[in-house]
């Protein structure tokens, strides 16, 4: 596939200058945002993870694409169905919540290697919001 390598490496430029600004302190007030995280009132951490009803879930939503977000990842744990998503979480959350029972939706945290970090970004979140 030909194209223009300028064309390939320039939407990675704000993330590797912001990268290089942080590692060298040069930036001091610029910030990361924060990772945006919706958990649904009433969560508990006591859900099994196997049923059919949790399976549907993540079959439904998993992949979900909309104009505002996409979810990226999708996985039953203990506190609910969890999907991790990009674009708008705040959104997503209303969605998924509303319409799928999804119980915690988050932004997608990029390693920076390209591969997907789903499932050990999905037991952070569960360990932190059900800690024991």
């Amino acid at each position: 596939m030909a194209g223009n390598p300028r064309s390939l490496t320039r939407p990675a430029l704000p993330a590797v200058v912001l990268a290089t600004c942080l590692a060298l302190g040069a930036c001091s007030d610029v910030e990361e945002p924060p990772e945006a995280v919706f958990v649904a009132p009433g969560t508990t951490c006591d859900r099994p993870l196997d049923t059919p009803r949790a399976q549907t879930i993540n079959e439904r939503v998993g992949g979900l694409q909309t104009p505002d977000f996409t979810v990226r990842f999708a996985e039953s744990t203990r506190a609910g169905n969890v999907a991790l998503v990009t674009g708008d979480v705040e959104k997503a959350y209303d969605m998924l919540s509303a319409d799928y029972e999804v119980t915690v939706v988050a932004e997608l945290e990029d390693d920076g290697s390209g591969r997907i970090v789903g499932f050990e970004q999905v037991r952070s979140l569960v360990d932190d919001i059900c800690p024991g």
